[in-house]
């Protein structure tokens, strides 16, 4: 075992942990060390593929930003090979640039700052998106840090 917790095998998991690891293993054609390290819990991975599901990904450049911020290198790394392969557009740019005071202020902007996010045309909705990918990404990096997720090849 690489990390603090072991990204378990199928031979290994619940019954519950299995059906998730297959789940994951259909839409992403491989079940990555970080996911597979997430089903120790099968309750968090459950949580996780719904909140990512329901978000539809998010944005990259967000994802990318936080990653860095955290100086998680294992999400730093999937975020950047996903954002190679389909390329960030100037709203990714913009919507990071926008999230990364929620980052840095973990949640306490001010009021210049969401004025400077609604000039920029985002609605009120948008900027509830932009919360929820901070926190599925923050959930993401804490569980790659703690745990010391080995990179694989899904990164």
């Amino acid at each position: 075992m690489y990390g603090r917790f072991a990204a378990i095998s199928l031979s290994t998991v619940t019954c519950e942990a299995r059906a998730l690891l297959r789940q994951v293993e259909v839409m992403m054609g491989q079940a990555p060390n970080l996911l597979r390290t997430m089903a120790n819990v099968p309750a968090v991975l459950e949580g996780y593929l719904a909140f990512e599901a329901a978000l539809a990904g998010g944005t990259l450049s967000l994802a990318l930003l936080i990653a860095s911020f955290h100086g998680c290198s294992y999400e730093r790394c999937r975020h950047r090979a996903l954002g190679e392969l389909v390329g960030l557009t100037k709203r990714d740019v913009l919507v990071a640039q926008h999230g990364r005071a929620l980052v840095i202020k973990q949640g306490r902007v001010t009021d210049d700052d969401l004025d400077t996010v609604l000039r920029a045309g985002y609605r009120d909705s948008e900027i509830m998106e932009i919360i929820a990918v901070v926190a599925v990404n923050v959930l993401t990096n804490y569980v790659a840090l703690v745990a010391e997720v080995e990179l694989d090849g899904s990164v």
